[in-house]
């Protein structure tokens, strides 16, 4: 009798200490799955967007390959199926485009009214580029030197430079993201005696439309045979 009782209160004991251990292997089991699957989405995703950049590379060295055997300032749309991803590809010639460094009042005024900014800023915008690359500290009547930037709570004032990339174009007051991504169809570092350059741009869209890479190069053809061709610029943009 007294046995049966022991093994009784041992059964006792013995049973909820299984049964939590059974809840919390499956707890365990259950975060494991879920991390699991969690680390496979995210190596998916990384996996498709190294995929996306490489195919929109792809869609670069192609525009090159036939800038090259056109032997022309010739712009073009092109459109591949990469890795059953979609690549989309434009060039421009960007001789076409208004030249930061060296543009004058007017045609940058002119190249921001073809952006579609209106008039007023068109102009305040204008002067403030040639404000942003002369060397002098005199702002122009609705440009800003120094003085202007920190007023407006910057740590930075004018570079007196010229431009080295299109993106410094958002260190000038007033010009927002949302405005600059017109603004990069307009404008160019370069002058007309840079020789034949373009701008490409490639973008890969996955087969589901919901992803896409985005890559813009400035290359300059030479048609040298030990060297046809040289990439100045890559700009990368995951979406």
């Amino acid at each position: 009798m007294r046995r049966t009782v022991v093994q009784s209160r041992i059964r006792g004991v013995v049973l909820p200490t299984v049964l939590w251990v059974t809840v919390l292997t499956i707890v365990i089991a259950s975060n494991y799955a879920s991390e699991v699957q969690i680390n496979t989405r995210a190596t998916d995703n990384i996996k498709s967007a190294m995929t996306l950049k490489y195919d929109a590379t792809s869609g670069v060295y192609l525009a090159i390959q036939k800038l090259l055997a056109n032997n022309s300032n010739q712009e073009f749309l092109l459109n591949y199926t990469i890795n059953n991803n979609s690549v989309n590809i434009q060039t421009v010639s960007e001789l076409q485009k208004t030249s930061l460094n060296d543009a004058d009042n007017r045609q940058l005024y002119e190249a921001f009214i073809n952006a579609g900014v209106e008039r007023e800023q068109a102009e305040r915008l204008a002067d403030r580029v040639i404000d942003w690359r002369d060397p002098d500290s005199s702002a122009l009547l609705l440009g800003m030197e120094d003085n202007g930037y920190r007023d407006q709570g910057k740590f930075y004032g004018a570079k007196d430079k010229r431009f080295e990339d299109l993106v410094e174009l958002l260190l000038i007051d007033e010009i927002q993201p949302e405005v600059f991504q017109d603004l990069a169809d307009f404008f160019t570092l370069y002058g007309k005696s840079s020789g034949k350059l373009f701008s490409i741009s490639s973008t890969a869209n996955s087969s589901d439309g919901t992803k896409h890479y985005q890559i813009r190069a400035i290359v300059h053809l030479t048609f040298q045979s030990n060297q046809p061709y040289r990439i100045l610029k890559w700009h990368y943009n995951q979406g």
